[in-house]
């Protein structure tokens, strides 16, 4: 029992060691910023943009002369946002200010993919999802499926949101509405949006395998996409651009996020039976434990997978724990960089100088699980 204790004080050590990486870096995707059509690198300076919004500079950084404000030649965001952020129009942005822009900024990029999630799984139209609904989840298992082999890549998973977006495509263009009967070559349009649009691996058009996709390997799929993907308009997409690509349209990491939650097993593929974890994230995101879930708590779809992976491991998230810890990136995590020798001891399960992924996962389920058994042996500790 006492030896329990111990490890179970440790693992809580852990939780309190990685708060501040949850809290900066929650796994979600790079966030939707405010507005509309030109993100995604279409519009002027898009990729200017798309970078700065990925990488949100601190406050601090952008205040250069320490005045707790940021004037617009200390602005090194889009010039355009600049009057967004200043609310008042006082031509300046204070810390206030602009933590409610960067609020803004992740939580439309969270409402993104909760709300399209949304509208896939709301099939009665009613405005709430039940947990039947919910399950519907699983049927895209075989729609991402595109070798048919019975298992996922990341790269599969990644076509996830291209797969909600043309089931939005196809709805709209049912009911008439935008993107239905929409301008040539948009989405939805006659001119083979959206709608008709299904996106191929890589090394599908890349049939001479000379690790780039030219005009002619791009062969009947909608030009538009070919001069949007090319960035540096030489003729041919080449790996980095269609990475870049996979990765606006949400697949790169929310890949990633959903890879390290169902792939259970870690063996780099995702099975049926590891897909059907997803149905894990409905009484998390059922917060009022009503049986269903409106649009607005759909919106914390993939905040819901982190806390989903959490519980499993006593409230601490691998994944946090690694990018926060193993500072050389090799994928494991030694004494040194851990800085905490109880705690080092405790994971090192095989005694080899190295915590590995497996490692850290095992003993933070093993603590939780520990944990779980005291609680409905004992109940509840009472307060002092």
């Amino acid at each position: 029992m006492k030896a329990t204790i111990r490890l179970t004080i440790l693992a809580s050590a852990l939780v309190l060691m990685t708060t501040s990486a949850w809290a900066q870096d929650p796994g979600q995707p790079p966030p939707g910023p405010p507005g509309g059509g030109q993100w995604g690198g279409d519009g002027p300076g898009g990729q200017a943009m798309m970078q700065f919004f990925r990488n949100m500079p601190k406050f601090e950084d952008m205040d250069k002369n320490h005045d707790g404000k940021i004037s617009r030649n200390e602005w090194t965001g889009p010039a355009q946002f600049f009057d967004r952020v200043d609310e008042n129009h006082d031509g300046v942005i204070d810390k206030d200010e602009y933590t409610r822009f960067q609020q803004r900024v992740a939580n439309g990029g969270r409402a993104r993919v909760g709300d399209l999630i949304f509208a896939y799984l709301d099939s009665n139209k009613d405005g709430k999802v039940s947990q039947e609904e919910f399950a519907g989840l699983l049927k895209m298992f075989d729609t991402l499926d595109k070798d048919h082999d019975g298992f996922l890549t990341k790269e599969e998973i990644g076509g996830l949101f291209q797969v909600l977006m043309e089931a939005r495509a196809r709805e709209a263009a049912a009911s008439g509405g935008p993107g239905g009967q929409g301008r040539a070559g948009g989405p939805g349009g006659q001119g083979g949006g959206m709608r008709n649009f299904q996106m191929p691996k890589f090394e599908d058009l890349d049939k001479n395998n000379d690790g780039k996709i030219s005009k002619a390997e791009w062969g009947s799929l909608p030009p538009q996409f070919f001069d949007r993907i090319d960035e540096n308009h030489d003729g041919f997409i080449d790996r980095a651009e269609w990475g870049r690509m996979q990765t606006r349209m949400g697949g790169g990491q929310v890949a990633e996020l959903f890879m390290t939650f169902l792939d259970a097993d870690h063996d780099g593929k995702v099975s049926r039976n590891e897909f059907s974890r997803l149905t894990l994230l409905f009484p998390i995101l059922d917060k009022d434990h009503t049986g269903y879930l409106t649009r607005e708590q759909m919106t914390g779809f993939l905040s819901a997978i982190n806390e989903a992976k959490a519980q499993a491991t006593g409230g601490v998230d691998v994944d946090v724990l690694f990018k926060k810890y193993d500072k050389n990136h090799d994928g494991k995590i030694t004494a040194d960089e851990l800085n905490n020798d109880k705690i080092f001891k405790a994971m090192d399960l095989n005694h080899d100088g190295f915590i590995t992924r497996d490692e850290a996962e095992q003993f933070l389920k093993a603590q939780a699980a520990a944990h779980q058994k005291q609680q409905q042996t004992q109940g509840p500790t009472p307060n002092p």
